[in-house]
């Protein structure tokens, strides 16, 4: 994965994310009802405009919650949208945190992970926190737009639960994953393609390009129905513990 590019494409996008953004935010709602009472310091990594983070804040009046993200664009918008004194947002990469050690009683983190090299992150992660310290997660699995994995599209091959079990159980227990299988339709291959773009997922290529690649050569790819064509989003809800070692 090209950071900068992640950066730049999510930054471009950040002022109209959250109005395009619906599946973001359907797995952001579930995940935020998944979480336990919380309190403390809180880390949000790949905060994006900062939705999770204000709710946290709104409903859990103990926590001091930071945002972090690689893209400017989306701090910018995350620190307009936030008037809590409680939380602040700046720019940071998951991989290499800009933050002392042992300093976080949770971390949190919603369809960000998987722009990231996980074993770095999970490694930042345990650093962070506090012994015994908690961390949940949502991230895409290797099921992910399947349809057009099918047709030879290049798509990012995400992690699946038994790698992530694995990554996780260097520096964690108590490692538990709930699986979720979400399909969404749309009228078309271009309209599944448009929405991606809209929220600064990076434009997708067949592999091997024959020919011009027009919008009807790119609807015909995958069958349609009334409905449209269907897309499978694969999500892994992830909860664990740091181990119990300073």
């Amino acid at each position: 994965m090209d950071k900068q590019k992640i950066k730049q494409s999510f930054s471009k996008s950040a002022v109209s994310y959250d109005q395009y953004a619906d599946l973001q935010q359907e797995v952001l709602a579930k995940f935020f009802m998944s979480l336990p009472e919380l309190s403390g310091k809180i880390l949000d990594i790949g905060c994006g405009t900062g939705l999770l983070a204000r709710l946290i804040a709104e409903k859990y009046h103990q926590t001091e919650v930071l945002g972090l993200d690689l893209a400017p664009g989306m701090i910018e918008v995350a620190k307009y949208s936030t008037s809590s004194q409680r939380i602040k947002f700046e720019v940071g990469d998951g991989e290499d945190l800009p933050l002392i050690d042992n300093i976080f009683n949770w971390v949190v983190s919603s369809l960000a992970c998987q722009w990231m090299d996980l074993e770095k992150v999970f490694a930042e992660v345990s650093r962070v926190l506090k012994k015994e310290g908690r961390f949940y997660f949502a991230t895409f699995g290797p099921e992910t737009l399947k349809e057009l994995k099918a047709v030879n599209w290049s798509i990012n091959n995400f992690r699946s639960q038994q790698e992530i079990e694995e990554l996780l159980a260097r520096d964690f227990v108590e490692i538990k994953v709930e699986r979720e299988i979400v399909a969404k339709n749309y009228q078309d291959v271009c309209s599944l393609l448009s929405s991606m773009k809209k929220i600064g997922s990076k434009s997708l290529k067949p592999l091997e390009q024959q020919g011009l690649m027009t919008k009807d050569k790119i609807n015909s790819l995958l069958p349609s129905s009334a409905k449209g064509v269907v897309a499978t989003y694969e999500i892994l809800f992830v909860s664990c513990q740091k181990k119990g070692q300073v």
